[in-house]
């Protein structure tokens, strides 16, 4: 449901370009993210981490933003894909200012995806990139020819 939203509204076609869907439990979360026993929360909501100031964004390293888990206060996908587009919206407000109004101005829903996409601060894209396959996805045409 949210790979079709996406597509009507952002990226038609994306559901071509998906190779692999993973289902998401604990070990999951481990294995890809180190999270203690498999969480897929960074900090825990509530008053005592806020006031802590627990997740963030900037880091002491100059120029590194981070995202994910940790930047945010919660978890899950929606929380993961939120710190991924406040980073980006973080680096846009430096770097190309009307850019980032653009953005945010989407994000915030008051222009819609059209609108995004007419804006004079991207370059229109024809979606003509194709992914060159993997050398696995080789060897394995190769096998299946060889049959």
């Amino acid at each position: 449901m949210l790979i079709q939203r996406v597509e009507e509204q952002i990226a038609p076609e994306l559901q071509k370009h998906i190779l692999f869907y993973d289902v998401a439990t604990p070990v999951t979360h481990y294995r890809y993210t180190g999270n203690k026993n498999g969480t897929m929360m960074g900090a825990r909501p509530g008053k005592e981490n806020a006031q802590a100031k627990i997740a963030h964004y900037k880091t002491p390293v100059k120029n590194l933003i981070q995202s994910g888990h940790w930047a945010e206060r919660g978890g899950g996908v929606p929380i993961a894909v939120k710190s991924g587009i406040n980073a980006a919206l973080i680096v846009l407000k430096e770097k190309a200012p009307a850019a980032f109004e653009v953005y945010r101005s989407y994000f915030n829903n008051k222009i819609s995806a059209e609108q995004l996409r007419k804006s004079n601060e991207f370059k229109p894209y024809n979606n003509s990139w194709v992914r060159k396959q993997t050398p696995a996805e080789m060897l394995a045409e190769r096998r299946k020819e060889s049959n």
